[in-house]
């Protein structure tokens, strides 16, 4: 064989490894912004997101049995403080007459201005008692705060997940500000708890068995743009039943 002739080079790797070694591609290094947008992402989980529709959903209720009980003690208020006024302006009248007159008031009026200026000390005792006006005026500041924490739930699940803010955060801050606004709120009770619950959905099974043994059927609510419970139960998407009426 020629001395001269040369020897081939070995072909090195395409990649440019070390002769005769197949080099071993690295993957690029994942971008901190993206990976960051990624686990964002991840973090909105289904479970997360039905806990907040749920809390929406509860929220919802809420503002609207508090906005129906102020309806109702504001209605109680009139129905007593405006009959107090007539009676009081009757009694002032009655009074000043039989004493612009001559003769004696017998005794029948004065039976009659006795018993109407009872009726009027009563009526007013019980108007101040039960402070209607102001327990109307504070069941209607907590429909207003459960209202606004609707809107902030509603607010984040309209959003795209890379506008939210981070869920850990966003169910914290929900959480606090319902127990807040739990605390401080006056009391609901059950019998304007469960008519709203069952229209909205909301898991609460205990309301039906303990609702109403003294105060008869609940008058019917249904949420706007949903069947109702009972024709639901027919043939249709049958609501959840209601488990307390908090919230």
């Amino acid at each position: 064989m020629d001395s001269r002739q040369r020897r081939a080079p070995t072909p090195k790797a395409a990649s440019g490894g070390v002769e005769g070694r197949p080099s071993v591609k690295v993957p690029e290094a994942e971008p901190a912004e993206a990976r960051a947008k990624r686990s964002h992402a991840e973090g909105w989980t289904p479970e997360v997101e039905a806990l907040l529709r749920d809390w929406q959903r509860r929220s919802t209720v809420a503002e609207h049995a508090f906005y129906s009980k102020a309806e109702r003690l504001r209605v109680w208020n009139y129905l007593l403080g405006i009959p107090v006024v007539i009676v009081t302006g009757v009694v002032g009248t009655a009074v000043f007459a039989s004493l612009g007159k001559s003769t004696t008031v017998s005794g029948h009026a004065k039976l009659a201005i006795g018993a109407v200026t009872i009726l009027a000390a009563v009526l007013a005792g019980i108007q101040t008692f039960t402070k209607l006006g102001e327990a109307a005026q504070q069941n209607g500041i907590a429909g207003d705060w459960y209202a606004s924490i609707r809107r902030d739930l509603e607010e984040v699940l309209s959003l795209p997940l890379a506008l939210r803010d981070p869920p850990k955060k966003v169910v914290d801050e929900t959480r606090k500000e319902m127990n807040k606004a739990s605390q401080k709120s006056p009391e609901l009770g059950e019998r304007w708890w469960g008519p709203f619950a069952r229209a909205y959905d909301v898991d609460d099974l205990r309301i039906q068995d303990r609702l109403l043994w003294w105060t008869g059927p609940p008058k019917k609510v249904t949420r706007r743009g949903r069947v109702p419970s009972s024709a639901a139960a027919e043939g249709g998407d049958a609501p959840s039943t209601p488990s307390s009426p908090s919230v």
